[in-house]
């Protein structure tokens, strides 16, 4: 019930994704008459809001900053209905011969055989299909309180059964596992889960690493419809053959993981489904997970019969390029004859508006992909433009970081597609455009030295106000969990490369304190005597003297199991980071963590 409530109150904060009569607000936009008051007049430039606890941002806060587009809000809209009506599903559809009048023809509540059970024949499918209890549930509520979801569900099947059904073909596997993604996402490609999991086979991240999905600040190929179905039939290849040709076992690993499906085996001594499912040893979820495919697939086969008229989407065909640099979507909707929207709509794992800058297969139209190639080869270097990142901390406003980054306003909100240019969010992920023959000098605070050494009585707010930079910004340049800063400590002022992946050392250097010993030091920065005594040629550790700059190397990062009961926030309490920066560091979507999983954290 707890639950439940939850989702309707979400479900009414998240606001609907078109409409008539509209306003613009930061996660999307609301009736008029939903808006707050507009008096008085908003501040040409005003300071960035902070996001709130509820709603949609509490659903989204994982997406680090990403601005979502009207699909992906809608998408989300659709996610919660879902589940709505999915937690108030009554026993009574599990009844036996329940009459269901959903069919456009009066009479048809009077069918003697609503179900059409006289017509099952599971020589049709080429995936084991039963007819049970529990698998006529899931067609009563499909046929029922879930009927114009299925429709949905069928209407946008069109796009995306050819690309997958090819696939499966290619990889020898059943085609009738294309309903696995219609329970999963309902075929679209911007659903998002509150655990974390995305796209239409709605993969977690790590899960999406495996097997090769990029899922990172810029893209997330969990999202684009080719890659993750590859990834996909891939996964599911693995799973079959994990256990032993069991689909319905393989389809509940792929819902709750196989550890989790392995030790429900184990402990009912069996390793038959239903009997997992009966006996309480899966979890509610899972144990439904199976017969919502083979209820999905047996109605979906005879959609016609069972009372549905399909207006499917045109199918999903596309010329990919490969496109090196980070050009903005406005650029490259030009050279393709097409809009921003429409562009996005084929790629809908790009999350900024703009590539990345180590190139990405750029989905496009059938048909434009060579000329597009030719345009793009046209276009000089002068003309193109690379992109920074800029995340929105307290107090700023757009026109302040355009004033940093030396760019327009107008510049910055077109790159970044803000409907409302007045109404910016903390902790809202911008992309700054700069031209690419820029001189490297112009991207940076002129005249802003590179180090700053802590004095006594500063703080990482008051450094951050003398250099005009972020406090969000310095924390992260240094790799700072907490705010809390030393005497004698050498800040950086500007971004650091990325550690490299075979020698990850990095050298801070101290500057000696009154009071200062070597043990006091290598407890401060994780490293031992010998280690200092090493870097800095000091024979004797008590030879240390007030004002010597001393050499620290660490490895930025930290590797930590997770262990059972252990939450982010535990975690981060721990480590002194937050929950936020333990995310960042590791690219998770959600909360969701599993004992003995590895997470990365900056010493």
């Amino acid at each position: 019930m707890r639950r439940l409530l939850s989702l309707t109150c979400m479900l009414a904060l998240i606001p609907p994704a078109f409409a008539e009569d509209r306003i613009s607000l930061p996660g999307g936009d609301v009736p008029v008459d939903d808006a707050p008051p507009i008096e008085p007049p908003p501040e040409a430039d005003p300071p960035a809001i902070d996001a709130p606890d509820e709603g949609i941002w509490a659903w989204v806060a994982r997406l680090e900053g990403e601005v979502l587009t009207p699909e992906a809000v809608e998408a989300l809209r659709e996610r919660v209905e879902v589940e709505l009506a999915e937690e108030s599903l009554s026993d009574e559809l599990a009844a036996p011969d329940v009459p269901l009048d959903v069919y456009e023809d009066p009479t048809a509540g009077l069918d003697v055989d609503p179900l059409r059970l006289s017509e099952f024949d599971p020589a049709r499918y080429d995936i084991p299909v039963v007819m049970n209890a529990d698998v006529k549930k899931w067609m009563r509520y499909f046929l029922g309180n879930g009927r114009k979801h299925f429709q949905r569900y069928l209407d946008r099947s069109g796009a995306w059964l050819p690309l997958m059904e090819a696939e499966l073909e290619r990889a020898g596997l059943p085609r009738d596992l294309v309903y696995l993604s219609m329970i999963e996402s309902g075929f679209n490609p911007h659903a998002l889960s509150h655990a974390g999991a995305a796209g239409l086979w709605q993969f977690m991240p790590a899960t999406g690493r495996m097997y090769d999905l990029r899922v990172d600040w810029w893209v997330d190929d969990r999202r684009d419809p080719v890659k993750s179905t590859t990834a996909a039939v891939a996964h599911l290849a693995d799973l079959h053959k994990m256990f032993k040709g069991d689909w319905y076992l393989a389809w509940s690993a792929y819902n709750a993981g196989p550890g989790r499906v392995r030790r429900a085996a184990k402990s009912s001594g069996s390793t038959d489904f239903w009997t997992l499912s009966k006996g309480g040893h899966l979890p509610s979820e899972t144990a439904n997970y199976t017969p919502k495919i083979l209820a999905a697939a047996i109605i979906a086969k005879d959609a016609e019969r069972f009372g549905f008229t399909v207006q499917a989407a045109p199918p999903f065909q596309v010329d990919t390029v490969r496109v090196e640099g980070a050009i903005s979507l406005s650029m490259l909707a030009q050279l393709a004859g097409v809009s921003v929207d429409e562009l996005r709509s084929y790629n809908p794992g790009l999350r900024r508006a703009a590539l990345p800058a180590d190139g990405y297969d750029l989905h496009l139209p059938s048909g434009r992909g060579e000329a597009f190639e030719q345009a793009l080869a046209a276009i000089p270097d002068s003309e193109r433009v690379r992109f920074t990142r800029h995340t929105v901390a307290r107090g700023e406003t757009l026109g302040r970081i355009a004033q940093k980054h030396g760019v327009s306003t107008e510049e910055l909100a077109r790159a970044n597609n803000l409907v409302d240019r007045n109404r910016i969010v903390v902790g809202m992920s911008l992309v700054v455009p700069r031209p690419v023959n820029e001189p490297k000098e112009a991207s940076q605070t002129a005249a802003r030295p590179t180090a700053h050494t802590v004095r006594a009585g500063e703080s990482i707010s008051s450094v951050a106000r003398a250099y005009g930079i972020s406090t969000a910004d310095l924390r992260t340049w240094n790799g700072l969990g907490t705010d809390v800063i030393h005497p004698g400590q050498v800040l950086s002022l500007q971004a650091q490369a990325e550690p490299d992946p075979v020698r990850r050392d990095r050298v801070v250097h101290y500057q000696v304190q009154s009071g200062d010993t070597l043990i006091g030091i290598g407890a401060r920065y994780g490293v031992s005597v010998a280690e200092l005594q090493g870097w800095n040629q000091i024979s004797d550790p008590s030879a240390i003297r007030v004002g010597q700059v001393l050499e620290v190397r660490r490895d930025a990062w930290k590797t930590y199991v997770v262990q059972r009961g252990d939450s982010l926030v535990a975690i981060a309490r721990r480590n002194e980071c937050t929950v936020e920066q333990l995310r960042s560091w590791n690219q998770l979507a959600g909360s969701v963590i599993h004992p003995g999983q590895e997470l990365k954290l900056r010493r």
